[in-house]
Parts: C-alpha cells; sequence; structure tokens
C-alpha cells in the first residue's frame, strides 16, 4: 500500500467503495478494489505523484483525464495493433454492469474507474523514451550514455533520439524510486516480445500525436503477462512539448513547456520534494503533511492536463465523456 498524506487518505468516494468491495490494492494514484476472482474496479483518484512522493493535495479534473484518455488509447489507435491486448472491460456509464447495485449511478465512478481483468502484474515498467530529457538526460550528461548505451556526442537536453530507447526500470521495489534495470534481465524474466510490444505502442501514439503538432516525448507502461495495463499515454505517465514550440526553445539550449505533470515536477523540486522519501521516513512524510500549496500551482496542473487531452483527442473532456462514455451531466 501507498504511504498517503493526511490531506489525501480518505474521501467520500474511498470510504463508499471500501464498505461494499474488498479492496485489493492501494497505490500512489490509484484504489484498485475486488469484484471477482476475474475483474477488478480500478479507481483514479485526484492525487498526484512526483519523485515517487504523493503530495497533499487533489488537482481536480486529473483523474477523469487519465481515464478518458486512457479510454481513447486503449479503444481507438492502440486498438488497432493486432496481438497487443490490454486489461480494460469497461469504463464510463457502462461499468455500472459490473458493480454492486449500492455504487451504481455515481457520476464519480463512471468518470473516474475501470472493470479490468484480474492478472498479476509483471513487476517492470516499460519506459520508452524518444527524446532525451529528464532522467535519459541526466545520465547522459554525466557519462554521455542512455541506459548504459553510448550516445552520439554533442546531445543536448531535448535532443531527438535516432530511434526510440527502452529503458527499463524496477517500479521501486528496492529503494522507493524507480531504479533503471538492464534490458537482458527483462527479457530474461519476460522475453523479447514486451519489448517489441512496448516500442510499437509508443511509436503508435508518437505518431499519433505527431498527426496534432504534439511530440510524444517518452513514456511508461505497465504489463500483466502480455497484457498492457493501468493507465496509458496519459500527462502522468508521459512527456508532451508542442511541436510549434521545439526549435525555438532547443536554440537556445532548453526544452519548451510541457504539457503534462513536468509543470509539477518543477514546483516540487523547488521545494526539495525530490529529496524525500515518504515511505521510508517518518519525517519526510511529515515534512509532505505541512505543504501548503498555492492555489494557482493546482489550477495550472488541471488546465495543462485538459489542454492536452483537448489537443490529442480533439474534443474537450465532457464532451468525450458524454459521447464516448456515456456519461451523462
Amino acid at each position: 500500500m501507498a504511504v498517503l498524506p493526511d490531506a489525501v487518505k480518505s474521501t467520500a468516494e474511498y470510504q463508499m467503495l471500501c464498505a461494499h468491495l474488498e479492496e485489493f490494492a492501494r497505490g500512489k494514484v490509484r484504489d484498485t478494489f475486488v469484484i471477482d476472482d476475474k475483474r477488478l474496479f480500478i479507481y483514479a483518484s485526484n492525487r498526484i505523484s512526483v519523485f515517487d512522493n504523493v503530495l497533499p493535495f487533489h488537482v481536480p479534473k486529473k483523474r477523469d483525464v487519465l481515464v478518458a484518455l486512457t479510454d481513447f488509447w486503449l479503444r481507438g489507435p492502440l486498438a488497432e495493433l493486432g496481438g497487443i491486448e490490454n486489461h480494460l472491460i469497461e469504463s464510463g456509464a457502462r461499468i455500472d454492469d459490473h458493480l454492486p447495485v449500492e455504487l451504481r449511478n455515481q457520476r464519480a465512478f463512471h468518470e473516474g474507474g475501470m472493470i479490468v481483468s484480474r492478472q498479476e502484474m509483471w513487476m517492470f515498467e516499460a519506459v520508452v523514451r524518444g527524446w532525451l530529457t529528464g532522467g535519459g538526460w541526466k545520465e547522459y550528461a554525466k557519462s554521455g550514455t542512455l541506459h548504459g548505451e553510448k550516445l552520439p556526442e554533442g546531445l543536448q537536453d531535448g535532443s531527438k533520439l535516432d530511434q526510440p530507447a527502452f529503458t527499463p526500470t524496477d517500479r521501486g521495489q528496492v529503494t522507493g524510486h524507480d531504479e533503471p534495470i538492464p534490458v537482458t534481465e527483462v527479457v530474461r524474466l519476460y522475453g523479447q516480445q514486451v519489448i517489441d510490444d512496448a516500442l510499437l505502442i509508443y511509436r503508435t501514439i508518437r505518431d499519433f500525436c505527431a498527426a496534432k503538432g504534439i511530440i510524444f516525448v517518452d513514456t511508461k507502461m505497465e504489463w500483466k503477462l502480455r497484457m498492457l495495463c493501468d493507465e496509458v499515454g496519459t500527462p502522468d505517465s508521459s512527456r508532451f512539448w508542442l511541436a510549434s514550440e521545439y526549435d525555438e526553445y532547443q536554440a537556445r539550449g532548453q526544452v519548451p513547456p510541457a504539457y503534462d505533470k513536468q509543470f509539477m515536477r518543477e514546483w516540487a523540486k523547488f521545494l526539495g520534494i525530490h529529496l524525500l522519501n515518504s515511505a521510508k521516513s517518518a519525517d519526510d512524510l511529515a515534512k509532505l503533511n505541512a505543504i501548503v500549496t498555492p492555489e494557482e500551482v493546482i489550477e495550472q496542473t488541471t488546465q495543462l492536463y485538459l489542454m492536452i487531452f483537448e489537443l490529442i483527442v480533439g474534443m474537450s473532456l465532457a464532451e468525450y465523456q458524454r459521447t464516448r462514455m456515456g456519461i451523462l451531466a
């Protein structure tokens, strides 16, 4: 179970779910409940996690964007990829067919919930990078490598890679922070096919975004057996830049503004949250609990999530929920 600050530990929706379903797992952002031996109910919260620490506030509409955008990718562009299954059974208003009667007709669950197949999660994250930034840039700046592989000299933060790079991590199982694991270890444990699938998924989303003027910088994916699961191609799990801004910022040696969680990461780093490990230290958790967050920081995060959703999908969140997910006002 994730360690959560006091301000985000419980909501009315969480208490309602606990009253009628068995809790399966509590993550940094999602709470998972048992439907039966074949199905789970995943409820995305408005919690936000940066540097593996859950922050002590909710970001309005974040939950809705994560679920609706995952629904968009899994029912749209990624549904056309032969041989790659995903765990989504149902989302939107149609989840009522799977829930106990006491949990039906709840708008919050329609907006934030997914019925998924129950499988054993593989214990790694499939990270794919198309541009050099974030942790990949830090490694390159230090050693000239990305995930241990030598890259050409002269690259800068934000440089486009010749080919997308598969750079898996261990999901923070050892230190509480995600750590790189060798590609050879993923092949040994799970096979080459999952790497090929991850690269194909990345390229598919990248090309779709490119047609909308968006750079799909990097992303992470999780798997159950050969089944893609959890969120896919969202601003929580991925980086997005606007193609129209890229050249101007690169000419100055900078990366473009991010339309994703990076805005919150930068604010959190300014406060030193990247130095905390709330899962391991009670003192660090107390420091998180004491944070006072300006409303404008939360509002800007909401607006960035809504903006990238609309740019990708081509309609507002409310319109998508109504027309594609059956969620009525």
